[in-house]
């Protein structure tokens, strides 16, 4: 008679089981609201043309559809990044880059953005120039991201988001920091979970798709980092991402990122359609 142990295995499955349920949920819940909103609104689009309604009315609700496209966007965008994430496909194409520039570029392209939120954004850094070898694609989202996140546990009224950079011979240190309403030690546990929201009744957003602040962990380890938080409630959050202070092998190199303005800026507005 042979025994076998299957305790670890029955484990693994019923994990498994508990991931795929939450994914479904996810799924049912975070793109079918978009999706009604957008059915719904076409609909009065549809009654407003029948009664012959002024042009500017119907401008509001074309701009609400194009928010929810937007959202929807952003839900396939981030479920593709982590289904590659899963699936052990490494997409990894690290530039040697001022990284400097390139996130200072990103702080002024969302400041329209963040201005409209009631928020004011600060960048500061230790150094004028950093070369160093990262994926621009990642490190824009991860930046984006973390601003996006402060905007939602932003305050009503006072609201700033510092981005600040700072090195040593080992790491590249990325900082966004806020005066929100902080993270609570019993969310700070689930936060970097993969479709894990924190929807803090204190919060003003009460959107998110639970999958960002995962992806961000994800491509911090990419880069042979990591990100950690510090959070008071009532005070704000700290988050900072560190990855590796080191050069690309320039024979490696297969892409060299190139972004036009028009498309970091609708990137931006993907990743803020949920505010």
């Amino acid at each position: 008679m042979i025994l076998t142990d299957i305790t670890n295995r029955t484990i693994d499955v019923i994990n498994k089981k508990a991931t795929r349920e939450k994914f479904f949920s996810f799924i049912s819940h975070e793109i079918k609201n978009p999706l009604n909103m957008i059915l719904a609104t076409m609909q009065l689009i549809e009654r407003k043309v029948d009664q012959n309604i002024y042009p500017e009315d119907i401008l509001k609700h074309l701009d609400l559809i194009k928010r929810n496209s937007f959202r929807i966007m952003k839900i396939v965008n981030d479920l593709s990044s982590q289904t590659k994430i899963e699936l052990g496909y490494r997409d990894f194409n690290p530039t040697n880059q001022d990284i400097v520039c390139f996130i200072e570029d990103i702080c002024e392209s969302v400041r329209d953005f963040v201005d409209i939120n009631d928020t004011s954004i600060v960048f500061d850094t230790d150094a004028e120039e950093i070369i160093v070898g990262f994926d621009c694609e990642k490190i824009e989202k991860v930046v984006i991201n973390l601003i996006s996140n402060s905007l939602k546990f932003r305050k009503k009224e006072g609201a700033v988001v510092l981005v600040s950079l700072t090195h040593d011979d080992k790491f590249i240190y990325i900082k966004v920091k806020d005066n929100g309403i902080g993270i609570s030690k019993e969310n700070m546990d689930r936060i970097f979970k993969i479709y894990e929201r924190v929807n803090d009744d204190r919060s003003i957003i009460k959107e998110g798709t639970g999958i960002g602040l995962s992806l961000v962990r994800d491509f911090a380890k990419l880069h042979h980092g990591s990100i950690s938080v510090k959070s008071e409630v009532g005070v704000g959050s700290e988050f900072v991402v560190k990855i590796a202070n080191t050069l690309a092998d320039e024979n490696k190199i297969k892409i060299h990122y190139k972004i036009t303005k028009e498309e970091r800026l609708q990137n931006i507005a993907v990743a803020f359609s949920d505010l």
